[in-house]
């Protein structure tokens, strides 16, 4: 079973990268959406870990140009054309991706810019920054990014105090057989209540609508991460504590537009875990989201929702989600083979 899997994952994966790099232009920039850095964020890793290293490369040079900062964060050049709450979480993408490709100026900037703005005593990351410190948001989600991140980066006094901070979000749900809430003030405290234009982003509500279930894939990751890297076993049990609000939240949390990272999250509890039920997740996530590829190769339907064809979804999305699906599809098959 699993060689069939890993062809069919390999194939569609490969088939998404040829459909987005045929928008690449001399550049390196894609076409319809040269502003928006939520469009980059991944490339550099997806492209990398794909053996597209010349493609990768072409996308580092146009970003060097174009959205580079000397201080390291990668949407002050055009900060109006991605979403605020995206701040940290495209530079820790992009830390991460450009650490792979040995691109060190720019990596260690952008890990200099996500420990200068990392919460002194928590140990949590923002959203965005704020003209006040005291309104920043930490998430979950944007977190266990810079997890990743600090880990690639070898930054793992950075990636443990980060890692502290999502075990006591973890730790700190009120009803985590109802809710799982993401994000706390800056001074530490849970958020449990929020206006409804913002809940996608700062609870997840199990059997509701309008989830955003990606950060328990990020989180299962990075906290999989941090025990791969340290040997400390209470990122493994925290990892499998995600996990079971994952299977608390079966079947619809598996087949949600915005539930892909989670076959990130659970290929890698599986590499350590070898727990069958795990990796009957992982795959039950990826045939979901291999549904909603186009002939073509592009990826239909993200956490901001679901369209019916591609000349529907917005540009910026479409090669967001083209660097996003393969990522989770290499990782799988890898651990499959």
């Amino acid at each position: 079973m699993n060689a069939g899997l890993v062809e069919r994952y390999l194939e569609a994966a490969n088939r998404g990268l040829d459909w987005v790099l045929s928008l690449q232009d001399e550049r390196g920039a894609f076409r319809g959406a040269e502003h928006e850095v939520s469009c980059y964020r991944k490339a550099p890793r997806t492209l990398t870990v794909a053996g597209r290293v010349t493609e990768a490369r072409r996308v580092v040079d146009y970003l060097r140009r174009t959205h580079a900062s000397p201080g390291g964060d990668f949407n002050l050049r055009f900060e109006n054309a991605s979403a605020r709450y995206d701040h940290t979480y495209n530079n820790a993408w992009l830390a991460l991706g450009l650490h792979g490709l040995a691109a060190h100026d720019l990596a260690g900037a952008t890990i200099k810019h996500l420990l200068q703005i990392q919460h002194p005593s928590t140990g949590g990351l923002p959203m965005c920054l704020e003209a006040d410190p005291n309104h920043q948001i930490i998430s979950w989600g944007t977190t266990s990014l810079a997890v990743a991140a600090f880990v690639t980066a070898g930054r793992l006094e950075a990636a443990i105090a980060a890692g502290g901070a999502m075990v006591a979000i973890l730790e700190a749900q009120p009803e985590p057989r109802q809710a799982f809430f993401l994000c706390t003030h800056w001074s530490g405290s849970l958020i449990t209540h929020c206006a409804a234009e913002v809940a996608p982003l700062r609870v997840i509500r199990f059997g509701g609508d309008d989830n955003h279930y990606w950060s328990l894939g990020s989180g299962m990751a990075a906290l999989v991460m941090l025990h791969k890297a340290t040997g400390d076993e209470r990122w493994l049990a925290a990892a499998q504590r995600t996990f079971d609000l994952v299977e608390h939240g079966r079947p619809a949390i598996l087949h949600a537009t915005s539930s892909p990272k989670i076959a990130w999250g659970t290929t890698l509890l599986w590499s350590v875990t070898r727990n069958d039920t795990v990796l009957e997740a992982a795959v039950e996530v990826a045939e979901d989201f291999l549904q909603r590829q186009t002939p073509q190769g592009a990826w239909l339907g993200g956490a901001a929702g679901s369209f019916d064809c591609v000349e529907a979804q917005p540009v910026p999305m479409t090669v967001d989600l083209a660097f996003d699906r393969p990522l989770w599809l290499y990782g799988l098959a890898r651990c499959m083979r």
